[in-house]
């Protein structure tokens, strides 16, 4: 079997998986594999180069590649469509995968330990009762967040926290510094990259008092977006910044009670 993967979630999971010898073509954005052709970015493929290789399935992601593209793709090639927006989604997609490359026992362990990690993750969070209101940032200038029908938010979510931002129609748009203080964020995240927050983003919000009595974390955008094994990564670190944001949430009622 040839396979080209247009995603690089599916390409770490191919690779954990322990198939990456299967993989003809990858992205750019993708690791680096022995053998595998370099196909253009997600969002600009190679076609050419792609129907050149003949490969016998293409791993697309529908959240990432363009639709023209997989149009054109699909009129000649088998296609295996993957639309991830939560952790649950994740597990799924690793089973699926699983199955078509012939790897079901391997993703059947990998989709059970995120699986576990999501039940960890809810462990004692009782949903709108103890979660905590969480701004997402994933770009600046302008600042740019997210509703709730992203992978990020889900898993930002599963993991104990609230999109403040969850009930707007657009997936991503752009908000206004007034707008995000009148949500009264709990804790900002901060995903980068593409966009390169650092210590500096944070020494600027924290010119403003109401960002000055939150938790504000630089979060590695890898994990805000790949799905697969940095599901269960992404769900206990972001389950450790959010139980540390209750617990400022706790101290600072303290302080207003005495």
């Amino acid at each position: 079997m040839k396979v080209v993967s247009l995603s690089p979630s599916l390409t770490e999971i191919i690779m954990t998986l322990g198939a990456s010898s299967l993989l003809s073509g990858v992205t750019e954005h993708c690791p680096e594999i022995e053998g595998s052709a370099r196909l253009g970015s997600p969002k600009a493929l190679r076609l050419a180069e792609i129907e050149a290789l003949r490969p016998d399935g293409i791993l697309v992601d529908l959240n990432e590649n363009r639709p023209e593209e997989i149009r054109m793709l699909q009129k000649n090639f088998k296609l295996l469509n993957f639309d991830v927006r939560g952790p649950k989604d994740a597990a799924d997609a690793v089973c699926a995968l699983g199955r078509f490359i012939g790897c079901v026992s391997e993703a059947s362990k990998l989709a059970g330990d995120i699986r576990q990690a999501i039940t960890a993750s809810a462990a004692g969070i009782t949903e709108g009762h103890d979660s905590v209101r969480t701004l997402i940032l994933i770009w600046n200038q302008p600042l740019l967040t997210v509703n709730f029908d992203t992978y990020m938010s889900r898993l930002v979510e599963c993991a104990g926290g609230r999109n403040v931002f969850r009930a707007d129609p657009l997936r991503e748009f752009a908000v206004e510094l007034e707008d995000m203080i009148e949500k009264e964020p709990e804790v900002l995240f901060l995903a980068g990259p593409p966009y390169p927050f650092a210590a500096r983003h944070v020494k600027k919000f924290r010119e403003y008092r109401n960002f000055s009595k939150i938790p504000i974390r630089v979060v590695d955008g890898l994990l805000f977006s790949r799905f697969g094994p940095r599901t269960i990564e992404a769900l206990e670190t972001l389950k450790d910044y959010l139980d540390q944001a209750r617990e400022a949430r706790l101290q600072a009622g303290d302080r207003r009670e005495s």
